[in-house]
């Protein structure tokens, strides 16, 4: 189908999409396949607004889900309003798991372009917090792993020594 977005189209027209995922993504891909084609995208990229907004958040998937709305804040033509996109990539980049995300969305013109006052400032806190992007641990996260290894490694110790002595053991 290289070069070929009608035909594009029509494959995405024919798909058995059960998945809200499958949705939004196939929403995409036509919005893609319009605009390759120099036809209109306006109900299409309402639709894939609606289908992306569907998508259940899952803190699992924030990588996903960031991605998935990044990429229909790129899709989406000039003049329709980002706002809802801006507000669900806000939500997932604040929510449980979310400083990956945060990092994404803060990486990306448009989102940060729509973003009301003070939110940017929030998300980087949320990315410092996390130790995303710093090549050193703060202190406290390195005494905490410090103790977590010394802790294991008696453990470990103890479990080595009992299969020993057991292995003594049997005849």
């Amino acid at each position: 189908m290289a070069g070929a977005p009608s035909a594009g189209l029509a494959l995405l027209r024919n798909s058995s999409l059960t998945e809200q995922w499958e949705l939004a993504v196939s929403s995409c891909l036509a919005v893609l396949c319009l605009r390759i084609d120099g036809q209109p995208t306006g109900f299409t990229a309402q639709q894939m607004v609606t289908e992306y907004l569907a998508v259940e958040h899952n803190p699992a998937l924030v990588m996903f889900n960031t991605h998935l709305g990044l990429t229909v804040l790129d899709l989406l033509p000039d003049g329709d309003d980002p706002a809802p996109v801006i507000d669900r990539l806000m939500s997932t980049a604040t929510g449980v798991g979310g400083a990956n995300g945060a990092r994404e969305s803060l990486a990306h013109p448009r989102f940060l372009n729509g973003l009301p006052g003070g939110q940017a400032a929030e998300l980087m806190e949320i990315v410092k917090s996390s130790t995303l992007g710093q090549s050193v641990l703060s202190p406290e996260s390195r005494t905490r792993l410090l103790a977590s290894v010394e802790i294991s490694e008696v453990a470990a110790m103890r479990q080595l020594e009992i299969a020993r002595l057991g292995a003594m053991q049997t005849p």
